[in-house]
């Protein structure tokens, strides 16, 4: 810090900045470190032109990253975009906007993680807060997919997109981005995209557009884990739709599937559903029956204390 201040606008003081950023960020001294960082990444206006006897461009990008990737393994996430927002001179807008989605990604799954173990209110506000940021990914990762639009990565980016869009509940964009990826990638997570354009269209409540991408997954994936999946989400669209057997038959048909288990979470989501509307429907002796066992192989699950009180009532 003396060199720095002794003597300002030299190779040497920029090198002692980058030091200094380097052991702030050791000692958690997070807020001193980015200002370093700032000064540092804020002087390289060409990385081409760099000359400095103590470090090479090659370095500094080493030591950034280095630094990028330590947030965010130590769950420092504002800390990360901050330098990412400092590195646009180092690296391709692309590099760096991969880098920021990545990092709303994970700060939006770790603050959800969160909310499974608060109490009701604060995880009422960790579920909004983490979606907020999964929505804010899903952006992020949409203006990579166009920077992308001419590579082999396009259709990743838009895969990305979508599942954050969905995950974020933003469920319009979530079913314009899994149309968009259906339209480009025709091999690929294609019964995947097609259950999660379905569930975007149910919460939508476009049940027979749904119903249309739900059918394709269950016709022309019969074996693949999505149509079990499918076939949930099928019967939820029907059951709004008031068509009650069919959407009986659909979980029926799910419980009863060969290449499917008890330990499948389509499985579990199946037979709870399928308690759930035989009570609707006022069929209780049968409803007992699938609530209890759907209590009983998932006690601590917070859908089992639904299943409790629909078998209590």
């Amino acid at each position: 810090e003396r060199l720095r201040k002794l003597f300002p606008d030299t190779p040497e003081a920029l090198a002692a900045d980058l030091q200094e950023a380097e052991v702030d960020r050791r000692h958690g001294r997070n807020e001193e470190a980015l200002t370093c960082y700032r000064r540092v990444l804020g002087a390289v206006k060409d990385p081409d032109a760099l000359v400095n006897p103590w470090f090479t461009i090659a370095e500094l990008r080493d030591k950034a990253t280095t630094a990028y990737d330590e947030y965010r393994r130590t769950g420092n996430f504002g800390c990360s975009l901050q330098l990412t927002g400092m590195m646009t001179t180092l690296f391709t807008r692309e590099h760096t906007l991969e880098m920021r989605a990545h990092t709303f990604r994970e700060w939006g799954r770790a603050i959800l993680a969160q909310a499974d173990h608060a109490a009701v209110d604060v995880a009422q506000r960790h579920r909004r807060e983490g979606r907020e940021r999964l929505r804010q990914a899903a952006q992020a990762f949409g203006r990579l997919a166009k920077a992308r639009v001419a590579t082999a990565r396009y259709p990743d980016d838009l895969w990305d997109s979508a599942e954050c869009y969905l995950a974020g509940q933003d469920y319009e964009n979530a079913a314009r981005v899994f149309r968009g990826y259906l339209d480009n990638e025709s091999r690929r997570r294609h019964p995947a995209a097609l259950v999660s354009l379905g569930e975007s269209l149910v919460a939508l409540g476009q049940y027979d557009a749904a119903l249309e991408s739900l059918r394709r997954c269950i016709e022309f994936h019969p074996t693949d884990a999505a149509a079990f999946r499918a076939r949930l989400l099928a019967a939820q669209a029907y059951r709004e739709k008031n068509e009650m057997d069919t959407a009986e038959r659909l979980l029926r048909e799910t419980l009863t599937a060969p290449g499917i288990t008890p330990e499948s979470g389509a499985w579990r989501d199946s037979l709870f559903a399928l308690g759930e509307l035989l009570h609707a429907a006022g069929r209780y002796e049968g409803a007992v029956d699938r609530l209890e066992e759907s209590a009983r192989r998932e006690p601590d699950v917070p859908r089992a204390v639904a299943a409790r009180y629909l078998s209590a009532d």
